[in-house]
């Protein structure tokens, strides 16, 4: 299922980063409108995903019905994504602005973790996941992410893990 990049998603993961860890992070990187123009409205490629995660047991627990997250791989994004994969409590208000200018997309996990997002512009792009699996209070999950080129006309693979 493919949807526009919403608020709700970044305040889902950065809640996570605050619940999981607590720390404050500020970003060091600027955002940059500049480097997202190319970005900006739909194009022909697309991105085919798994994401997944290793509970304590080695049991797989894939990120099912768990939100993605695609933005444009910029300095600025990496770091964002970085920490929240530190667990790091960060600003994440430029990056909502993606959507206002239809650059941020996201899609939902389907119950084996699979997802894909289509319509993307060429280029480099970060992919961030919240996995989240309930073990007892408090949920236990980390985010992941990673980055993949995006060619037109093309399909390309990612697999999320750690």
């Amino acid at each position: 299922m493919l949807t526009r990049l919403n608020f709700a998603g970044f305040a889902i993961l950065s809640l996570l980063a605050v619940v999981l860890v607590g720390c404050n992070h500020k970003m060091t990187q600027r955002f940059d409108p500049a480097e997202y123009s190319a970005y900006a409205g739909p194009g022909d490629g697309a991105i085919l995903g798994q994401g997944f995660l290793r509970d304590r047991g080695r049991r797989i627990v894939p990120c099912a019905r768990q939100l993605v997250i695609i933005t444009p791989a910029t300095a600025y994004t990496r770091e964002w994504a970085m920490s929240l994969r530190r667990g790091w409590d960060t600003d994440s208000s430029e990056i909502t602005r993606l959507r206002d200018h239809g650059i941020g997309r996201s899609a939902v996990c389907d119950l084996d973790g699979r997802f894909t997002i289509e319509n993307l512009k060429p280029g480099r792009w970060i992919a961030v996941i919240a996995v989240i699996f309930p073990v007892g209070y408090p949920a236990v999950g980390d985010a992941i992410w990673g980055e993949v080129d995006v060619r037109p006309g093309q399909a390309a693979e990612l697999t999320l893990t750690q």
